[in-house]
C-alpha cells in the first residue's frame, strides 16, 4: 500500500526557495511575495505557522535562533 504525503503548498514554495537560493538564508515574507505577489500580507499567519512546523521537523532554520520569534524579521535557511 502506498503511504499518502501530505504536503503544504508553503512548504513546498519555502523549500523551492531555499533550494534556488542553494542554502543562502532568505527573509520569510520573499516567499509570500514571490507566490502572491499582490496578496501577500493576507497570508502571513499561514507563513508563519508553516515556518514554525517546518523548524520544528527539522527542515529549516531560522536567523535570529534566540529571541522572540517575528515572522517579519527572521530568515529562513534550509536544512539539505
Amino acid at each position: 500500500m502506498k503511504e499518502i504525503v501530505n504536503i503544504s503548498v508553503l512548504e513546498i514554495a519555502i523549500l523551492e526557495m531555499g533550494r534556488m537560493k542553494r542554502g543562502d538564508a532568505f527573509q520569510a515574507l520573499e516567499v509570500l511575495k514571490w507566490m502572491f505577489p499582490q496578496d501577500w500580507i493576507h497570508f502571513v499567519n499561514e507563513l508563519e505557522l508553516e515556518t514554525l512546523r517546518l523548524v520544528n521537523e527539522g527542515k529549516v532554520n531560522v536567523l535570529p535562533i534566540e529571541g522572540e520569534f517575528k515572522i517579519e524579521e527572521i530568515r529562513i535557511f534550509t536544512v539539505f
